[in-house]
């Protein structure tokens, strides 16, 4: 085990907001790397890395308004944090996990746990030799209080081994639970049930998408590995996430990936999908292409049980670096909506900088916002839908063929004594509607024939 690093750890500071148009400027430093998570009582947290060698941690507890910085880090001496990753604990233990690149032993990954105000620091690591570690990805599952803490953690040629890891007690100690040689651009994610699924590309190759399905929480021996799809191509950034079903061997699951077909920097977005835990996957070729290129793509779903939702959101090279975002309903999984905008100015990308999907529950609008950097990798940003009152197209697995424009009033008559529920286009269901706000809704109905659904447009 190398030794342990001493951190400076500094409290809380405010930052003020700068307004939404332009984007929220969360910090002006450059961006190495960062990671986001949020909290279902509406706080987003972004954790990131600078090229000055030193790590910071801010949450939002205002939508994303203003952002506050609840603490920094270092190495000493000062060395590069290559990579950053961030889990969100809820509960009783409620704990945010910070994981950190150490370069001691040419790559290792380490912890840092504190509870929600940045506090009572606690170090480990996470994987310290003899194998190298130069990327990671990380997740939880979703099992309240007794939640465990997932990573897989990968080293390049020669040392390319990837490691799937998981905590049973917050982080004091690691269990390796797979392995496999060769994998490369992990991303790794939880379900709303037992269900984990890790996805990567192949090193050294081109065109060869890859992914792993867990059916009880990261088990040893629970793993099944499936090839989606090999050619010729180049392939970058890839993520998989799946709806929030609690009865995860139901789940839809989506795979998206970065794919340069002809090898000429032309990138577009591809994807598949499965819902047999992935013994089959259907392979639906393009989703978002030219003129320009179209990468680092981001799943995430809305982490309530019962969401039948997907987010993506990848960077489109158009008038400008704009940051994309779609959604899409497991009963359609190819029905994904028209592109909504994020940003107003340019975005920037590295191989360990991606626009990430981040949601606040209650905020004003439907669906998730983007943490994304900027042009140049120069600050670390914040937008959302909401505020430029973009109007989201539902997905087509519930589109009515006309949508009904009603207004507040209207629509608590509509939802008075009858057999109703409102949801938003992410799949929350609506618990107030006196409390909705103006945007694009679904109205589900029980009749004697079954459920009627009709989409409706809230208006002041």
């Amino acid at each position: 085990m190398s030794r342990l690093p001493l951190l400076i750890i500094l409290a809380a500071a405010a930052v003020p907001g700068f307004g939404l148009d332009p984007d929220v400027l969360i910090d002006g430093r450059s961006v190495r790397a960062f990671d986001t998570d949020y909290q279902m009582d509406s706080t987003m947290w972004a954790a990131f890395s600078t090229y000055e060698d030193t790590a910071f941690v801010y949450k939002s507890t205002d939508h994303g308004t203003t952002w506050q910085r609840v603490l920094y880090v270092h190495w000493t001496p000062l060395a590069p944090i290559q990579d950053v990753g961030l889990v969100i604990g809820e509960g009783d233990s409620a704990f945010v996990f910070v994981f950190l690149h150490s370069p001691d032993n040419r790559g290792e990954c380490w912890l840092l746990r504190t509870d929600l105000e940045g506090q009572n620091p606690y170090m480990r690591e996470v994987f310290a030799g003899p194998d190298v570690v130069n990327e990671f990805a990380v997740c939880r599952d979703y099992s309240g209080d007794d939640y465990w803490v997932y990573a897989v953690v990968c080293g390049s040629h020669p040392d390319d081994w990837c490691y799937f890891l998981r905590t049973l007690n917050l982080g004091r100690t690691w269990q390796r639970t797979d392995s496999v040689q060769g994998w490369t651009n992990p991303h790794v994610s939880g379900s709303g049930g037992t269900h984990m699924y890790y996805a990567a590309s192949r090193a050294g190759t081109t065109g060869e998408v890859l992914a792993k399905v867990n059916d009880h929480y990261g088990w040893p021996d629970r793993w099944t590995s499936w090839e989606v799809t090999r050619g010729s191509s180049d392939v970058g950034g890839i993520a998989i996430a799946s709806d929030f079903l609690f009865a995860s061997e139901s789940s839809t699951v989506w795979l998206a990936w970065a794919e340069d077909t002809l090898r000429n920097g032309d990138w577009d977005i591809h994807y598949a999908w499965t819902m047999d835990e992935g013994s089959n996957w259907n392979i639906q070729g393009v989703l978002a292409g030219g003129p320009g290129a179209q990468s680092h793509p981001d799943l995430r779903n809305y982490t309530a049980r019962g969401n039948e939702w997907m987010n993506l959101s990848y960077i489109s090279d158009q008038e400008f670096r704009e940051v994309h975002r779609r959604h899409c309903h497991r009963g359609d999984p190819s029905g994904w909506s028209t592109p909504t905008v994020i940003n107003t100015t340019d975005a920037g990308t590295g191989s360990k900088v991606v626009p990430r999907l981040t949601y606040s529950p209650g905020a004003p609008g439907t669906g998730a916002g983007c943490v994304f950097a900027g042009a140049g990798l120069d600050g670390l940003y914040w937008n959302a839908p909401w505020y430029t009152a973009v109007a989201e197209e539902p997905s087509r697995a519930i589109e009515a063929q006309t949508a009904t424009l009603v207004s507040r009033a209207r629509l608590l008559e509509m939802m008075s004594g009858s057999a109703s529920e409102l949801f938003d286009a992410t799949g929350r269901r609506v618990a107030d509607p006196v409390r909705v706000a103006p945007g694009v809704y679904v109205r589900r109905t029980e009749t004697s024939a079954g459920f009627q659904i009709s989409r409706v447009v809230v208006f002041d």
